[in-house]
């Protein structure tokens, strides 16, 4: 009887736990917590109420804070502001060829759609919340809650991208037979919603699957919900929010003086008469109004209320590394530094290695995921092995190449001197510099027929002696 009862304690422990677990994701209004279990601390269970963290984060409170907060805007915005510097080319095929009939149509939808600046767009919006969408609105005579059929190239009137709050997955598939199982089906569009910049932008109701494109990063299970890139750090901004506006509110205090009468001993035993007191108040007031008041206390002391602050460096060295760890951007790059060259060009080198592969990863499969919605609803053919190529932004700049072909040069200098060949040819220099080889630096190399000859003459001279 022991195991049967142990496996039904078991059985009751496991529900207890799926109940639990389902109580502390289900929140008054139905949706899911983000952002941590503030009961993790099991010996501090009020400890995020002290802090001031929230228990959940909502989509509103994630999009108010990179709107308001300087550090989350660069949280949210640099990396995409530095992968988007230059746009991305899409090619038919890896090998150089003339331009191709798909690439110039392609070419032509980017420019009038106006694609590269809406994919930057919902790009920006999906690190704001768990995901973005571009919404594509199409001139097939039909209302947005119906499938989308295949439609001509330039029935694509418009793209629009729009934030996780105002485009809400509705329905989901619940065909476990279906390849879409648990995909969405229908959202609800509703463009006025947190993030909307426009009063006029109010489209509203039921939109089909086919009519989207959603955009995740991090979303690597299947689903359309990814990772919100403030979600990391939003405690620590909401400390940086304390230490700033506490430092301001301290420096006005100490600005605006506060001073107390205090009663001398001669006045101490005589309790001050109530019209007293508002003739001296009348005559304070004077005084703070202008410079050239001079203020009589008849008996009493006019003491100012001093206050105090911390210096704060502590506090903001903390949150800077915290911040600058949770959301993968070097501090230095995030907030600044007059000093640590050395330091800073490394973290600079690692952090653009990094963006390099965001763009040819998350972005290039954002783009991807355009050209298969295009090849699948429009006219555009999409070639088997199209590819999306970016330039390089690990490349050296034009200040490091004069600094590499400068140090080539210094070193061919010291091999010549010691009488050693030089390591670089001219043409390698001038590459490196970023400029075309010149024809007439190359080095002419000498053939097998050259080799010979002053062998040739060796033997000749020896049989003349």
């Amino acid at each position: 009887m022991k195991p049967h009862i142990k496996a039904n304690q078991l059985a009751l422990m496991n529900k207890a736990y799926t109940l639990m677990n389902n109580a502390r994701q289900i929140t008054r209004n139905g949706s899911v917590f983000t952002g941590g279990d503030y009961q993790a601390d099991t010996k501090h269970n009020k400890a995020w109420n002290d802090y001031g963290w929230p228990s959940e984060l909502t989509f509103f409170m994630h999009w108010n804070m990179w709107r308001r907060n300087a550090v989350a805007a660069q949280v949210v915005g640099l990396p995409v502001k530095l992968c988007w510097l230059t746009k991305p080319c899409v090619k038919e095929s890896d090998e150089k060829h003339d331009e191709t009939a798909f690439e110039k149509e392609f070419k032509r939808t980017v420019k009038r759609l106006k694609l590269w600046q809406r994919i930057k767009g919902a790009d920006l919006r999906q690190r704001v919340g768990r995901y973005s969408a571009l919404v594509w609105t199409v001139a097939d005579g039909l209302t947005m809650d119906k499938p989308l059929a295949k439609v001509n190239i330039s029935r694509i009137i418009d793209v629009k991208p729009v934030f996780e709050d105002q485009l809400q997955v509705a329905t989901v598939e619940e065909d476990q037979k279906s390849h879409r199982y648990g995909q969405p089906v229908m959202y609800s569009l509703q463009e006025s919603g947190t993030g909307s910049r426009s009063e006029r932008q109010n489209r509203s109701g039921q939109i089909h699957w086919t009519r989207v494109t959603t955009f995740a990063e991090g979303a690597d299970d299947g689903t359309i919900y990814g990772i919100p890139s403030l979600e990391a750090v939003f405690n620590d901004l909401i400390d940086w929010d304390k230490v700033k506006g506490s430092g301001g509110e301290g420096f006005w205090r100490a600005a605006a003086q506060k001073f107390v009468l205090e009663a001398s001993k001669e006045s101490s035993a005589n309790a001050p008469k109530t019209e007293e007191l508002d003739a001296l108040t009348d005559m304070l007031t004077d005084m703070f109004a202008g410079f050239d008041t001079m203020p009589y206390t008849g008996g009493w002391n006019l003491k100012s209320l001093d206050t105090s602050m911390p210096n704060p460096d502590g506090f903001v060295a903390i949150l800077e590394k915290s911040i600058a760890a949770g959301s993968g951007i070097p501090s230095k790059i995030l907030f600044g530094s007059q000093t640590g060259v050395k330091a800073g060009d490394e973290d600079t080198g690692h952090f653009m290695r990094l963006l390099q592969s965001r763009r040819e990863n998350e972005i290039s499969d954002f783009i991807n995921d355009v050209l298969t919605w295009l090849g699948e609803h429009t006219s555009l053919k999409i070639p088997d092995d199209v590819h999306v190529e970016w330039d390089d932004l690990t490349a050296p700049g034009a200040l490091q190449k004069a600094e590499l072909a400068k140090a080539m040069s210094m070193i061919n200098k010291d091999a010549i001197t010691t009488g050693q060949d030089a390591p670089f040819k001219p043409n390698e220099i001038r590459e490196e510099f970023g400029h075309q080889p010149d024809d007439d630096l190359n080095d002419s190399e000498l053939d097998d027929s050259e080799l010979d000859e002053p062998e040739e003459d060796l033997e000749l001279e020896n049989a003349d002696s």
